[in-house]
């Protein structure tokens, strides 16, 4: 039996700075250096911010994003 309907997508994770456990997601954002928002992602908490990173990037999410020695 599921006890919730995020069964499956969301999982159990720590906040170090709260000495706390939680479930559900964490919320991922790909910004630029001066804040604007570029792509964000909810994850499950055990997935790690590199590989957050990547899948954000791998979805296509930050697929219009200006590359190395690209100038528009």
């Amino acid at each position: 039996m599921k006890r919730s309907n995020l069964a499956g997508y969301a999982g159990y994770g720590c906040s170090v700075s709260h000495s706390r456990c939680f479930w559900g997601f964490r919320l991922y954002l790909l910004c630029t250096l001066d804040g604007m928002l570029i792509a964000w992602a909810l994850a499950n908490p055990t997935i790690g911010e590199p590989d957050a990173a990547k899948a954000i990037f791998h979805q296509g999410a930050a697929s219009d994003l200006p590359r190395a020695g690209d100038h528009r």
